[in-house]
């Protein structure tokens, strides 16, 4: 009998922790601007001409697929994370749009595919941290399966 009650305090405990971590997950869909206020200026932010905005514009789309997509999977913390790390990372693409001179009409589907790999992303010059680079890659690498996958 005692042996019984242990096994049920155990089982319930499991579901208990099951539910607190559904419960810390993201309940549906959350409007993407309640953990970012400026993301439609993202595009802006990672310009260095007037011509980057639109390729911005397209990044910044498929960077909102993503995120929605997580939402269900992720913290609203985790997924905070994902997105500054994603504007990072359009950041360095428009930067290296801009050195390798890559014009607008050579944007073209699967282009993000050309940063980001089963490594991770482009060189981070802003990382605070090998540990932050670190993190920064591992989302370049999620960011990379989704597109693949979505091919």
């Amino acid at each position: 009998w005692h042996l019984f009650n242990i096994v049920i305090s155990l089982m319930t405990s499991t579901k208990q922790k099951r539910k607190n971590n559904i419960n810390h997950k993201s309940s549906g869909n959350i409007d993407l601007k309640q953990l970012f206020p400026e993301i439609d200026e993202w595009p802006e932010s990672w310009a260095g001409f007037e011509c980057d905005i639109p390729v911005g514009e397209v990044i910044l789309k498929e960077f909102k697929l993503f995120l929605n997509e997580q939402q269900s999977r992720l913290a609203k913390k985790t997924l905070k994370d994902y997105g500054n790390y994603l504007w990072a990372l359009g950041g360095e693409i428009i930067r290296d749009r801009n050195l390798k001179e890559i014009k607008e009409k050579d944007i073209r589907d699967g282009f993000l595919l050309n940063y980001v790999d089963e490594l991770g992303g482009p060189y981070w010059k802003h990382a605070t941290s090998e540990k932050d680079h670190d993190r920064y890659d591992s989302i370049c690498r999620c960011f990379y399966k989704y597109l693949k996958n979505k091919k």
